[in-house]
Formats: structure tokens, C-alpha cells, sequence
């Protein structure tokens, strides 16, 4: 049945091809979808991807094209409804749900498994960025990582069924237009070796939560194949995306399904990565977050005002669909890049230089810390959000992002940075994580000491899951004897490092000893 807020109706364009529209009244981008079909339809160039035998059956002359605005109004040409499976374009959503369960505290701190950025290599390459992590999530590598870090400790069934109700919640109910293609899947993990070869590197590389048995591995790995294999249709994608354009609220349910905060990282790591690697030239054109797959589907998020969905499975070079790529160029083109996330700067006058007050920065980040966030009993430590007040939100926002910057520079083992920002070490992020959790979490000794030498540092704050660094020092130090148990030679000088960072943590912090010396 349609959309109850459109209308339902059907054209023979010629005696080939039944087009389906459902119109709605007074949004452009409803109006334009028409046009953007019939300019790039005749498109026939590409190829059907091939690497399994099961997406080279694919009618290569499908061509479907969906979109729902933030109101949850869907307009659909050409073949809609054609089902496909999801292949890379579940990465994206693989990354809203593992970002969800930590935010619950059901999962590991996605981002110290997998970093952000662009890896400039093809999407199955294998290559690890300078600390042995894919180089962000949307690439196999970075995939299967973020399979692994969704429901580890539930069976498989529980797992993909937690899956399944994600994408569900995402397209808004979507019960009858989502299903599974068990001959992918089969093909997949029958063709794996590349992808079974890369989880085993990254295992080497210590890119997992802990070190994943054979087993579990396995596990992973079919968890992953599996979201590769759902199948949807474009109106289901295009609901999917619309999500993602409305701050991640269902347009037509209403439920709020993922935070704003995940939606944001999410859309920034599509702008930069969705792609594969002509995702700079597509930022550069169409100016806004997508994500493709090799079935011949493509997402493209509009933020705050709808998503689309197209899906033709011819594909380019680069293993993106030809006519989808197509279609977002002249989206962009017929809207005189209205929508490019930059786009505004073509038709609104520039804004005064905005200076940071480096007066103002001393005084908030150097004061004394205090109130729920800063006091010594155990709660989670002060966070930027604690510290806004009104006139000063723009600074705020800046200041978030600093502390941000800092605790993934102390992952990565950045010393520098850290002494670039003394006053700004004692801060935690949005769940309360602290650059000396982070620092802890990925065994970075020198930033622990480095850390630990801060005044403004407390060796005990407890993030929103009640986490202290020490805690997080501890499985980094039970990661090392799996590792050490594996067979992994070499690791004994890292151990006797470790036990004294350990140590040092274990230590009272300074006001506790003065209180001791003051009692005796």
C-alpha cells in the first residue's frame, strides 16, 4: 500500500519499462525525482559486479530510485521496489548500531578499534594505519571490526536477529521489505579468503576487543556476511537514509533511533569514506554523505532534509553504480549544489572572523573543578557540557571538540599533542572518557606517564559506565597475556612496562597522601 501522504500512480513509458511514481504536493526534491530518472536512465555503461556468482545473476537493466523527506513522504520511480542485498551499504548502519551499544554500555569504545579516516587504498586492501587499526569503518576491514564489537558474548542467531531489528527500527517497522539472501551469504563465506586473511592480521595486529579464538573469529566474520546479505528495496533505503537527514528519528515512525551525536560522526565518516576511493572527487561535486555498494546501491544522506535511495547494478571502476553515480551528479547539477554541504557559502555573506579567547580558555579550563563532575568521590569526571554557559556555547562547542581531539591523540600514542593542551587534560568527553582512559585502553605508556605527571589529571575518574583508567589498564594487560599465551613471542619487556604503568595508577592520588600525612 502507499504512503497515507501520497499518491499512488503508474505510466508505461514505453512497452519495456512500468514506472511507478507516488507524488506528494510542494517539496522540490519530490517533483525533481522524476527528472533526475529520466536524465540518467538511458545510462548503460558499467558492468555487474562479479566476485561472487550470486551478484553476477543480477538484472543488470533494474533501476530504482526512492526518496523520503524528514515528514516521512515518499516519492519512488523506476523499479522501487526490486530487492537487493545491502552489501557495503550496511556498513554505515553496522556503525550506528556498535556506536549504540557502547553508548548503552553493551559494547566496547567503537573508535579504539577502528579510526576515521580515509585509507586512499581499494576497499578490501590489506592495509592497517600506523597503530595496526582499519583505517575507518566503512572499508572490510573496518567492517568486520565493527561486526565484532556487536553483541560479542550472544550466539549468533541472537546477534543477527539484534541486527535485523536495528535495520528494522531504522526503515521504520520495514517487516515485509527486509528479508535475507542465504545463497550470498553461502557465496560470500564460501569466497572469503581475502576477508578471512585480513581478521586474522588485524587479530595480530591487536585490532580486536581482546584475542578472538578461531571460533569467535568465524563468528565475526559471519555476522558480517550476514548484514552484507540482507536484502531491502529502494523505499526501504530511502526511509533508512532519511534517518540518518533527521538527526536519526524515524521520519515515519517517529522513534528516535540513534543519538544525534552518532548520526553526526556517522555522516562525517560517509563524506569522507563512503565512496570507496572516489570518495574525494563525489565530496568534492556532490558535496554530501553517501555510501555505495556493490550490489548497485547507493545511499545519499541530505541532512535535515530527506534521503535517497538508488539502486542500478551496473558498476564503474571503482565499484560504484554507474547510474547512481550518475544521478547524484545531476542532483547536484540541477540544484545548483544547493544541498553540498558547503553550498551555502554561494548564497550567504560572509561572517566576521570568529578568534578564540585564549583569556576566556585559561580561566574555564584552568580553574578548580568542583560539583558533580569534579568532585573526588568516584563520579565521572567534569564534561564539556558541564561547563556551557550561554554566552560562551561557541567556545563550548570548540572546546568539546579539543577534548575529543586530545583523547584520540592519546589512543594513538600522540605525546605531542597532549603537551600542546596541559589545561585541557583533566577533561572527559561526552561519556566521560578522559585521555587517560584512552591512553590506558590502548596501552600507550609514555601518554600514561606523560599523564599521570598533570596536576589537573586524577588518576580515578570513572566514565559513564563507571570505567576508571585503571580498569582499562587492566584488560589491556589481560590482552597482553592472551597475546602472550598465543604464542606471541617477545612481549615481556611490554609486560614489566606495563605492570609499572600499573603501579603508578595503583598510587594514591596527591590530596589522598596529604590527607594521610595529615591524620598520622
Amino acid at each position: 500500500k502507499p504512503n497515507s501522504m501520497t499518491m499512488c500512480s503508474m505510466a508505461t513509458e514505453d512497452k519495456d519499462t512500468l514506472v511507478v511514481r507516488r507524488q506528494t504536493t510542494g517539496d522540490a526534491l519530490h517533483s525533481l525525482l522524476s527528472d533526475l530518472f529520466e536524465e540518467v536512465r538511458h545510462e548503460c555503461s558499467g558492468s555487474v559486479a562479479d566476485y561472487i556468482p550470486q551478484l553476477a545473476q543480477a538484472d543488470p537493466a533494474l533501476f530504482g530510485v526512492a526518496f523520503c523527506d524528514v515528514h516521512g513522504r515518499i516519492s519512488a520511480v523506476g523499479d522501487s521496489r526490486a530487492t537487493y542485498c545491502l552489501q557495503s551499504t550496511s556498513k554505515p548502519l553496522n556503525y550506528c548500531l556498535a556506536r549504540n551499544l557502547q553508548a548503552a554500555g553493551r559494547g566496547a569504545p567503537v573508535h579504539e578499534h577502528v579510526g576515521f579516516e580515509p585509507s586512499g587504498r581499494a576497499f578490501n586492501e590489506f592495509c592497517l594505519n600506523a597503530q595496526g587499526l582499519p583505517h575507518n569503518p566503512l572499508i572490510n576491514a573496518g567492517a568486520i571490526i565493527v561486526a565484532s564489537l556487536i553483541e560479542p558474548a550472544k550466539e549468533p542467531a541472537a546477534r543477527f536477529d539484534e541486527v535485523i531489528g536495528f535495520y528494522r527500527r531504522l526503515s521504520g517497522g520495514g517487516a515485509g521489505n527486509i528479508g535475507f539472501d542465504n545463497g550470498v551469504f553461502l557465496s560470500e563465506k564460501h569466497h572469503a579468503d581475502r576477508n578471512v586473511a585480513l581478521a586474522y592480521h588485524m587479530r595480530q595486529h591487536g585490532a580486536f576487543d581482546g584475542y578472538p579464538t578461531p571460533s569467535q573469529l568465524q563468528d565475526h566474520l559471519d555476522l558480517y556476511f550476514q548484514t552484507c546479505s540482507v536484502t531491502i528495496n529502494s523505499e526501504v533505503g530511502a526511509v533508512m537514509a532519511a534517518t540518518l537527514a533527521n538527526h536519526g528519528t524515524c521520519p515515519t515512525s517517529g522513534e528516535a533511533v540513534v543519538s544525534p551525536y552518532i548520526v553526526k560522526d556517522v555522516l562525517s565518516i560517509m563524506h569522507g569514506c563512503g565512496m570507496y576511493d572516489f570518495s574525494g572527487q563525489f565530496g568534492f561535486t556532490v558535496g554530501l554523505p553517501a555510501k555505495s555498494g556493490v550490489s548497485g546501491a547507493v545511499m545519499l544522506v541530505v541532512p535535515g532534509v530527506g534521503g535517497f535511495c538508488i539502486y542500478s547494478p551496473r558498476l564503474d571502476e571503482h565499484g560504484n553504480s554507474v547510474r547512481g553515480l550518475a544521478f547524484c551528479n545531476a542532483f547536484a547539477r540541477l540544484t545548483a549544489s544547493r544541498y553540498h554541504v558547503f553550498g551555502r557559502v554561494l548564497s550567504e555573506p560572509a561572517s566576521p572572523s570568529w578568534r578564540w579567547d585564549a583569556g576566556k580558555e585559561a580561566a574555564r579550563d584552568g580553574g578548580k573543578e568542583g560539583g558533580a563532575h569534579g568532585s573526588d568521590n568516584g563520579a565521572a569526571p567534569r564534561t564539556v557540557a558541564a561547563v556551557a554557559d550561554g554566552d560562551a556555547a561557541d567556545e563550548d562547542k570548540q572546546v568539546e571538540l579539543l577534548v575529543h581531539r586530545l583523547g584520540h591523540a592519546a589512543s594513538l600514542g600522540n605525546l605531542h599533542a597532549l603537551r600542546e593542551r596541559p589545561t585541557l587534560l583533566g577533561h572527559g568527553d561526552r561519556d566521560g572518557r578522559t585521555p587517560l582512559h584512552l591512553a590506558c585502553a590502548k596501552g600507550q605508556t609514555d601518554c600514561v606517564v606523560y599523564l599521570l605527571s598533570i596536576e589537573n589529571v586524577r588518576r580515578e575518574p570513572k566514565d559513564r559506565w563507571g570505567t576508571t583508567p585503571a580498569a582499562e589498564a587492566a584488560k589491556y594487560h589481560a590482552k597482553l597475556c592472551e597475546q602472550q599465551a598465543a604464542g606471541d613471542d617477545g612481549l615481556e619487556v611490554r609486560m614489566q612496562e606495563w605492570e609499572a604503568v600499573r603501579s603508578m595508577l595503583a598510587e594514591a592520588p596527591a590530596e589522598k597522601r596529604k590527607q594521610r600525612r595529615h591524620s598520622s
